[in-house]
């Protein structure tokens, strides 16, 4: 999840290690986007190594520091118990004690049912049949919260993967997260190298990479360098986690809190692009415009084909004459890369038509606009931006001049 400057805000990381993927082989993965489902192409990955066994903490004693939880080493570290010190954040009632104690509880049964069976996959079946089902396009606080995943009032791509996660990690399930652009699922690890996608959105299918590749844009320098479509260790899985939650937090205004996070999650995975648009929006919102650039500029290093990065960037270079990073010429261009890797989002399209706006260029401003109302019928603020332009678009025809470089598009009425 990524924050868009446009909405109430909607949240739009070690240096990434090299992937022992062989170069021809990535190539091959993105010359074969176009394939459908299917286990027939893949970037091939080991699962990251062991540092040792499992260790699970006493679920009597659960620790609430996520500073020192952090601290801990790989084998102590509990994504069950993490996402719960964070949900008492938010929650102070969150029951870490009681969540603990149900992991370990469905664990034992799984172990129980599946005596014998001998086959991984049996295990994971299991599990599935315990876990509510996730439900895509979620996007609150709550979809975090272990507590509140297994009662079945929530639940998101990653928030129910964390849950999974953390019962197969007590099991000794070889089961890894793996992270794509907005998107976060599973992957298992079978003795004879074998791979299997988990997406627990849709848990009866088995999407290849190449999917990912498709439906997310995932773009090779994302791939090469391990930041996306990689099995991740239980600490970057948390990293995830933060960079996720930082949006919504910043989406309920808890600015300095998101801020947190997504520091926390870079330290985690440093590069990572939406810890970085995360961090960008809520240096925004705190007026610290220059570190917000940089931070997007830094997310678009990441991963070119960031959308989300280049559009808040557009918005901040055309937002403001005053401003010293104002640049109308690179902000149009950001503008429409970010609307030519989304020609549906209708933010991409609005901020393009401010970025032309900035540069007098009217008649483009308007189409920009009339596409963003068109695509986002329901939002005022953007049909009366359209009327606005036009307005301005007729004077201009009319008297044939054309008006200050430095326009400003006046305030909207639904906010910004």
């Amino acid at each position: 999840m990524d924050v868009d400057r446009r909405q109430a805000p909607s949240f739009h990381t070690r240096q990434p290690r090299a992937i022992p993927a062989i170069p021809a082989l990535a190539a091959y993965m993105l010359a074969t986007v176009g394939c459908g489902p299917g286990p027939e192409t893949a970037i091939w990955d080991p699962p990251p190594s062991e540092c040792g066994r499992f260790v699970p903490h006493d679920p009597d004693s659960p620790r609430n520091d996520i500073a020192r939880i952090l601290d801990l080493p790989d084998e102590k570290l509990d994504v069950i118990e993490t996402a719960m010190a964070l949900a008492r954040e938010v929650r102070p009632e969150a029951d870490a004690a009681g969540a603990l104690r149900l992991a370990r509880e469905l664990a034992e049964q799984v172990r129980e049912e599946t005596a014998g069976c001998g086959h991984m996959d049996e295990a994971i079946e299991c599990i599935l049949e315990k876990i509510p089902p996730a439900r895509p396009g979620r996007n609150r606080l709550d979809e975090f919260d272990p507590e509140l995943l297994a009662r079945g009032e929530a639940g998101s791509c990653l928030g129910t993967s964390l849950l999974v996660l953390g019962i197969a990690r007590r099991l000794g399930l070889p089961v890894r997260g793996v992270a794509v652009p907005g998107h976060f699922f599973l992957r298992c690890y079978y003795p004879d190298g074998r791979r299997r996608n988990l997406d627990l959105t849709r848990p009866c299918d088995n999407l290849s990479d190449a999917f990912y590749v498709r439906w997310r844009r995932i773009s090779e320098r994302a791939i090469m360098s391990g930041i996306y479509l990689r099995g991740l260790t239980d600490r970057e899985v948390i990293g995830h986690l933060l960079a996720s939650r930082a949006g919504c937090l910043a989406q309920e205004g808890k600015i300095e809190m998101a801020l947190r996070d997504a520091d926390l999650a870079l330290r985690l995975l440093p590069g990572n692009p939406q810890a970085l648009i995360n961090r960008g929006f809520a240096l925004d919102r705190m007026g610290r415009e220059a570190e917000a650039a940089e931070s997007y500029r830094l997310a678009i290093r990441s991963d070119p084909a960031s959308s989300r990065a280049m559009n808040n960037l557009a918005h901040i270079l055309c937002r403001s004459p005053a401003s010293p990073l104002y640049d109308p010429v690179e902000a149009r261009e950001l503008a429409q890369a970010a609307v030519r890797l989304d020609p549906y989002d209708p933010d991409y399209r609005a901020t393009a038509a401010d970025a032309f706006a900035a540069l007098r260029r009217w008649r483009e401003a308007v189409r920009f606009m009339a596409d963003a109302a068109r695509l986002a019928p329901d939002n005022a603020a953007y049909q009366a931006r359209w009327y606005a332009l036009r307005d301005i678009l007729r004077e201009e025809v009319r008297a044939g001049r054309e008006g200050p470089y430095g326009f400003r598009l006046p305030p909207s009425p639904v906010g910004r």
